[in-house]
């Protein structure tokens, strides 16, 4: 007798047996608590312009802004009133929901030196066309409207882990996110700087994976990288429910605006170039690379709190 049949038979047999087992499960543990985020920061950005030259060169415009930042979870000490985030921590990632500071935790201005414009070649130079370019709608003088908002602080994963061990972020890694609202509301959109002080700004390129300072119309978004932070946040979690563990996060910014350096620091962004100079968003003027006539600088200091507000909260469930 042929023994192909018996192997056809022993193949449909472990088919079925096969297709009949249930594929394994997996058993994740969600962990959670109410967290406190409190941030005290402050950034400063200094751009320097002059566009005014010797020579048939108009219209052209000179000035200096200083423009600051300070963040202040809770500007009025004990009596703030600050919305608490949610901490989530999972095989997967980790991370916490924003923090909502008080009315007046998020602020903005800009202290700028006196303003000049020409708009007229010199005395007695021969250049053409004449009279000269009238200046355009945009360049008005640089001055900023004041913001006064809520500051929004989060904390991100900065990758997502892979439970079975592909791809995953050795040391759970993650990022402190600030941004700005009007209402103590994460959809709530930012109020205004306007037009003629956001055109005096540069971008700002940092060095550092992670690290991020945008200054925007409306809205203001700023990275700070946290190494280690499901390891931190794991520790919250530990004690009784009524402690209130805590880490610090001490930051620190410095550097020409296109070669940021931020503290603390994860690793060189593998893409970075520093170019050679940055040029205001919009300013008036003739500029060839000229050193000096174009600068920006940024800086600051600060610390963010990430505390356990609550009893910590951890749930099991079974998944396919």
């Amino acid at each position: 007798m042929s023994s192909r049949p018996l192997v056809l038979a022993a193949l449909a047999a472990l088919t079925t047996a096969v297709a009949a087992t249930p594929a394994a499960a997996r058993t994740t543990t969600l962990i959670s608590y109410k967290t406190s985020v409190d941030v005290d920061l402050t950034l400063i950005e200094k751009s320097h312009w002059q566009g005014i030259r010797d020579g048939c060169f108009a219209p052209a415009e000179n000035f200096d802004a200083t423009y600051t930042i300070d963040v202040d979870t809770s500007p009025k000490g004990a009596n703030s009133t600050v919305r608490n985030g949610a901490a989530t921590i999972t095989p997967q990632t980790h991370g916490a929901t924003s923090t909502i500071g008080d009315t007046g935790s998020f602020q903005q201005r800009m202290v700028s030196a006196p303003w000049e414009l020409q708009t007229a070649y010199p005395p007695g130079a021969e250049c053409g066309p004449d009279p000269a370019p009238a200046p355009p709608e945009w360049a008005t003088s640089p001055t900023c409207k004041p913001v006064n908002e809520r500051v929004l602080a989060s904390l991100i994963a900065n990758t997502v882990e892979d439970p079975d061990g592909g791809g995953s972020s050795a040391g759970g890694d993650g990022s402190l996110i600030l941004g700005r609202a009007r209402k103590a509301n994460v959809g709530s959109p930012g109020g205004t700087m306007g037009a003629r002080c956001l055109r005096t700004l540069h971008n700002i390129a940092g060095e550092g994976q992670d690290s991020e300072i945008a200054l925007l119309l409306k809205s203001t978004f700023i990275q700070v990288p946290i190494p280690g932070l499901k390891p931190k946040l794991l520790k919250l979690a530990q004690g009784k429910k009524n402690a209130r563990p805590s880490f610090t996060v001490k930051i620190s910014v410095g550097g020409d605006c296109n070669a940021m350096q931020m503290k603390p620091f994860l690793a060189r962004r593998d893409d970075f170039v520093k170019t050679s100079f940055t040029q205001p968003l919009q300013a008036l003027g003739s500029f060839n690379g000229e050193e000096g006539r174009t600068t920006c600088l940024i800086s600051g200091s600060g610390r963010a709190i990430v505390r356990r507000v609550g009893a910590v909260t951890r749930t099991t469930f079974t998944t396919p």
